[in-house]
């Protein structure tokens, strides 16, 4: 999977595949998106800013259940084995 359009990208652990030990420990989603991408492991290049790269957390969960996130602003490309390249980019120059 490719996304070439700079997007926001919420990635965080996935709690139910460690404790079953399967291979995807992350997931990523794009934008307000449910659809779960399962990740084996991830990357990020280019230059983290505080307007791009966001971690969060919540005792309330966000609406996918989540307690704590990475909030990266860029494009995502996975390969075969579902590892993922994030690249950075600047929200403020879309």
């Amino acid at each position: 999977m490719k996304i070439i359009d700079p997007q926001w990208i919420r990635i965080a652990g996935d709690s139910i595949n460690i404790k079953e030990d399967k291979p995807e420990h992350w997931q990523a989603y794009l934008g307000d998106s449910n659809k779960k991408i399962p990740l084996i492991n991830w990357r990020i290049t280019g230059n983290a800013t505080t307007g791009n790269y966001l971690p969060n957390a919540s005792s309330k969960r966000d609406f996918r259940g989540l307690l704590a996130w990475l909030d990266v602003y860029g494009t995502i490309e996975t390969d075969q084995e579902n590892i993922a390249t994030v690249q950075l980019y600047d929200p403020t120059t879309k």
